[in-house]
């Protein structure tokens, strides 16, 4: 259904570059042409609360949604259902900081040490696992 809309719309857009008007058609007002867009970072964060930081099982903030508020030290703890092993440790894919004010840092290493990945308020990865990212979170904490 969706792909026959997208063709028919593909169509009348279609038709209307070329500009091809009957004389049925000439009281008919333009037909709208809606163009498909990659979906932006607000689209796949805005179930993401204003003080969270937010991730999920999926590139692209997509699958199941995780979050937490305050420092947390151990993602072993955190209740996932669609994470394989152990709670959220290792299992986020994209992340976003909704935070009020403080950049979050995500940490490779349980207990918040090794390497780690800052989040600014309002920044987001949507592929953990791309460039210098960390490929695991395994902790978070603020930095204010």
């Amino acid at each position: 259904m969706k792909i026959a809309r997208i063709a028919s719309v593909a169509a009348l857009g279609f038709t209307a570059s070329l500009g091809v008007v009957g004389a049925a058609h000439a009281a008919a007002p333009a037909p709208q042409v809606v163009t498909a867009q990659a979906p932006s970072l607000a689209s796949g964060t805005s179930s993401c609360a204003l003080g969270d930081l937010c991730f999920w099982t999926a590139k692209s903030y997509s699958g199941t949604m995780g979050h937490v508020s305050g420092t947390n030290l151990d993602w072993r703890q955190l209740y996932a259902s669609n994470c394989p092993g152990t709670g959220w440790n290792d299992c986020a894919q994209s992340a976003y900081n909704n935070g009020r004010s403080c950049t979050a840092l995500l940490y490779a290493a349980i207990g918040g040490t090794g390497g780690y990945h800052t989040l600014a308020r309002g920044d987001g990865t949507p592929d953990m696992y791309a460039g210098s990212y960390l490929k695991a979170v395994s902790a978070n904490r603020w930095s204010c």
